[in-house]
C-alpha cells in the first residue's frame, strides 16, 4: 500500500527531515505509485469508453492530493543528493476529466428515462445526481432530477379502518 507508505513516511519526516530510511521509502513509494497511476490513466483514455471518465477524474485527483501532501517536506537531502519531485499541475486533465464524466452521467441518464421502467428512473435519478455533482450547469438538470425521482417513487394506498369493539380516537 504506496499511499500508506507514503503518509507514513511525510509524517515521519515532519519530525525529523533527515531519515534516511523513510526518505528512501517516500522516494520509491511515491515514484512507483504516481506511475502506476499514470499508466492507468494512459489505458483508460486508451481504451476509449465514455464511463471511464469517473475513474480517470478520481485518479488524477488522487495524483493531485499526494503531491500536496509530498510537497509539504520536499526537497530532502539524503548523502548529499538532493530528492525533490517535479511540480505536474493535474488541474486542467482534472476540468476536462470532470466535464466529460458529467456528461456521461447526463447523458446515460436521460437514456434510461427513456426506457419507462421504475428501476430506470431510480438510476436516472442517480446518474443526474452525479452529474450535477461534477457540472451543475446543464439547462435542464433541476427538473430531470426532479421527474427522475417523481417517476421512480412506489406509492402505496393505504386505509386505516377500526373494525374492534373498542372505540379509538
Amino acid at each position: 500500500n504506496y499511499d500508506a507508505a507514503i503518509d507514513k513516511a511525510v509524517r515521519d519526516l515532519r519530525k525529523d527531515p533527515t531519515d534516511a530510511k523513510q526518505i528512501d521509502i517516500l522516494d520509491r513509494s511515491y515514484r512507483i505509485v504516481n506511475e502506476q497511476d499514470i499508466e492507468r490513466v494512459r489505458f483508460l483514455k486508451m481504451e476509449g469508453r465514455p464511463n471511464n471518465w469517473d475513474e480517470i477524474f478520481l485518479v488524477y485527483q488522487r495524483l493531485s492530493n499526494r503531491q500536496s501532501l509530498v510537497r509539504t517536506v520536499t526537497p530532502l537531502t539524503l548523502n548529499g543528493k538532493t530528492i525533490d519531485f517535479p511540480y505536474v499541475d493535474y488541474m486542467s486533465e482534472m476540468v476536462n476529466a470532470k466535464r466529460k464524466a458529467a456528461d456521461f452521467y447526463y447523458a446515460n441518464g436521460r437514456e434510461l428515462m427513456r426506457s419507462g421502467l421504475k428501476d430506470s428512473y431510480r438510476q436516472a435519478y442517480n446518474e443526474f445526481i452525479r452529474a450535477k455533482e461534477y457540472v451543475g450547469n446543464y439547462p435542464d438538470i433541476d427538473n430531470m432530477i426532479l421527474d427522475s425521482k417523481y417517476l421512480g417513487m412506489s406509492r402505496v394506498f393505504i386505509s386505516v379502518r377500526n373494525n374492534s369493539m373498542i372505540k379509538f380516537p
